[in-house]
């Protein structure tokens, strides 16, 4: 006889449906709390490089995506958005359950855009590698705000 965990079969192998069903609804509701309109991130009042207000009407009803709106030729750094059209902004947990932001597909004055970053994420240091911006923390959902309010 097979026992039950978790209202999964032990005996049985690549079924995980029901383990993991309520870690993604929470997952979802987490999701939609953070951008729900009522917490929209405002950025600091000392940045260098105006951040203009979101539109709304911007915004693809049911998604978090909007398309670029332009107008950053001013700035002396730009990001790319992905494949996907999605900005390149992700979260990672390590092993130790320390979190982290990393932002890619970045060019021009990288100094410029650290500094930025930095007042974005509360003063933290940003770590630079190759290819990416580091920094520790959950500020994914800051950094995107930003950048679609940069133009990106």
């Amino acid at each position: 006889m097979l026992r039950v965990k978790g209202g999964v079969q032990a005996g049985r192998v690549g079924f995980s449906r029901g383990f993991h069903s309520s870690s993604t609804t929470m997952s979802r509701l987490r999701n939609y709390r953070e951008w729900h309109p009522n917490n929209q991130w405002e950025p600091p009042r000392h940045l260098t490089y105006e951040a203009l207000p979101l539109d709304e009407a911007m915004i693809k009803p049911g998604t978090h995506w909007s398309p670029p709106r332009g107008g950053y030729d001013h700035l002396p750094f730009r990001v790319f958005r992905t494949f996907h059209r999605q900005l390149p902004v992700y979260n990672d947990r390590r092993g130790n359950g320390h979190q982290r932001t990393i932002l890619r597909r970045f060019r021009g004055d990288i100094k410029a855009l650290v500094r930025e970053m930095s007042k974005v994420c509360d003063d933290r240091k940003i770590v630079i590698h190759e290819g990416k911006l580091e920094v520790s923390g959950a500020y994914r959902q800051n950094l995107i705000c930003w950048l679609k309010r940069l133009g990106f």
